[in-house]
């Protein structure tokens, strides 16, 4: 699926009759390409509760998911498609909108470089239907703040812009997402097991055993973080880290599963890529 994607981005100019350099915000669109396969390509490997985890061999992805009214649902590339052409004002505040708002000052501002403020951060985005009425020379879709592209703006010097780092971020968003059977997906972190605590001790507080995301991030990781594979490990670690602290209470608690009372389904086990923790056989062998 091809799509055409909106986007504004910061230029250093010296306008006519000026010899000072101002930013100005300026917006251009650009093609990218979201890959669609399907679940017999890219099959479900995890699953949490109702979440469905897909496995492409290297990374997971979930169906995003939007809300309105409370309820939720998942995007389809329609929705997309909506999004970029109508606008995201409104409605499209949502994972919908997986573009909404790609703007320098989310990535490089030009003020940071040149120590020059342009009004970008404070333009709406108006959607790709707009912006094409614009580029022929019709601001009557915008109230205030008309953003103009690059070949209708007026200028004496083209002295740099930041568009390439709108660009990257673009094509980072769209390198992200994947439509599987239809359903807007994107990449996900791993699902782990992890235990944490709360107060005192001595059942002031107690121990529990949650599901989150496993980052990566070797300075977050801790001896209570389990890969999907180690439920029983996760549970018998709460266990001792409640006994430890007097927790007596949480102790048939954690070992009885998790807060929510769900467990990560593994259906592909060569999906689970976050390192086995030996924090109990380390511990056997002290």
């Amino acid at each position: 699926m091809n799509v055409v994607v909106p986007f504004l981005y910061e230029a250093v100019i010296v306008k006519p009759r000026c010899r000072k350099k101002t930013a100005v915000a300026i917006v251009d669109t650009i093609e990218v390409e979201i890959k669609e396969v399907s679940s017999n390509e890219v099959p479900v490997a995890l699953a949490v509760g109702e979440v469905k985890y897909f496995f492409d061999g290297e990374n997971l992805y979930k169906p995003s998911i939007t809300v309105h009214d409370d309820s939720k649902s998942t995007v389809s590339a329609q929705d997309i498609e909506d999004s970029l052409n109508k606008g995201y004002i409104n409605r499209f505040e949502s994972a919908a909108a997986p573009f909404n708002g790609v703007k320098p000052n989310y990535i490089d501002s030009m003020s940071t470089v040149y120590g020059l403020a342009s009004d970008i951060e404070y333009l709406n985005f108006l959607g790709l239907e707009n912006i094409l009425k614009m580029s022929k020379g019709d601001y009557s879709c915008t109230k205030s703040n008309v953003i103009p592209t690059k070949n209708n703006i007026a200028y004496r010097e083209w002295f740099d812009d930041n568009r390439k780092f709108a660009v990257e971020k673009v094509e980072a968003i769209a390198s992200a997402l994947l439509i599987i059977d239809g359903i807007v997906c994107k990449k996900a972190l791993k699902p782990m097991y992890y235990a944490l605590t709360f107060g005192l001790g001595g059942n002031h507080g107690g121990t529990a055993l949650f599901i989150g995301n496993y980052t990566g991030d070797p300075e977050n990781a801790t001896d209570c973080q389990f890969n999907a594979l180690q439920f029983e490990d996760a549970k018998k670690t709460a266990a001792k880290i409640a006994e430890d602290r007097g927790d007596t209470m949480s102790i048939s608690k954690v070992l009885s599963g998790t807060n929510s009372n769900e467990v990560i389904e593994v259906l592909i086990p060569e999906a689970v890529k976050m390192p086995h923790n030996d924090y109990l056989n380390n511990l056997d062998k002290q």
